[in-house]
């Protein structure tokens, strides 16, 4: 890994509480099965993972609640760069193009990446930058990203080897702290891919269109003008789209505008953008999420044709 040239576009609370009373599962209503193709309403749809306690379908409506609550109190704000005396837009795009690679580098969780960029953008927000610490910025966020998705993350040294050196060890955990105290230790984001996750089980879309619409999601990653959008609504226009362009029938979607809580336009507005990204991503000079979903693993979704 190397130095990112951004000039150059081609390269707790102390008191402890009563926990809140539950209701045992054996004391609780009866799973009604039904067939995940009709996808009658969430409700039915939580309850089908109800014997699985990984899914916590039982909880699934309540936790949704919880995030569309405090999704805006963990959104960047959408013209930062306004105050940035000496980063801009491409600069920021050609960082998360690169954190893309790296991530695929070291095999983190998807969530991983989501965070990071969510953590670099809340903290340009809130702090000027000179364009020689962006990149620190940036490998800063991933290695806090890690620490809090990972079960066993990169080392100090990986990151500090992945940017050819340009920063010391001492540097980078200063940075840590630095980030930490601006962001007030507020890292727990509900982000685009919690919400998309959300979605995707509810619509029962498969496999391969699901991740057509999370390639979508992180095409939306790497551009600044995306900011303007909540991930809630990013969310819901990436798995409308992905359904729109393998020509699913998108009859269930009116029901998910209303349950994310968006007008019919207010989506599609949002899915025009995603679009033209999809659009350009061929012909884009950062190239590392195509590159991403062009392998057999990812389905090919950059592969995909819009007819």
């Amino acid at each position: 890994m190397r130095k990112v040239d951004y000039e150059d576009e081609n390269s707790l609370n102390t008191q402890i509480k009563r926990p809140r009373t539950f209701t045992p599962l054996q004391n609780r209503p009866p799973l009604r099965v039904v067939s995940a193709s009709s996808r009658p309403n969430t409700e039915e749809v939580d309850l089908l993972d109800g014997v699985n306690p990984k899914a916590i379908g039982y909880y699934a409506g309540e936790i949704f609640e919880n995030m569309l609550k405090s999704e805006p109190l963990t959104l960047p704000e959408s013209n930062y760069m306004t105050e940035q005396p000496d980063i801009n837009y491409k600069m920021r795009a050609i960082l998360i193009d690169w954190l893309v690679s790296v991530h695929g580098k070291f095999r983190l969780m998807p969530e991983t990446l989501f965070l990071c960029v969510n953590l670099i953008d809340r903290y340009l927000s809130l702090k000027e930058i000179e364009r020689k610490y962006l990149q620190l910025v940036g490998v800063c966020a991933l290695m806090v990203a890690c620490k809090y998705e990972e079960i066993h993350p990169p080392r100090v040294k990986d990151f500090v080897y992945i940017t050819d050196r340009a920063y010391t060890a001492e540097q980078l955990m200063k940075m840590e702290v630095d980030m930490l105290d601006t962001l007030k230790f507020n890292i727990t984001v509900p982000s685009v891919l919690r919400f998309y996750e959300r979605w995707v089980k509810v619509t029962g879309i498969g496999e391969k269109v699901a991740c057509l619409g999370k390639y979508l999601c992180e095409l939306a990653l790497v551009e600044y003008h995306m900011l303007r959008y909540k991930s809630s609504l990013l969310a819901v226009a990436a798995v409308y789209l992905a359904m729109k362009i393998v020509k699913i029938d998108s009859g269930s979607c009116g029901k998910m505008f209303k349950l994310a809580k968006y007008a019919d336009a207010e989506v599609k507005g949002c899915a025009r953008d995603l679009l033209c990204l999809f659009q350009s991503a061929q012909s884009h000079t950062l190239t590392c999420v195509r590159e991403k979903y062009l392998k057999k693993e990812n389905f090919e979704a950059a592969k995909i044709k819009i007819s």
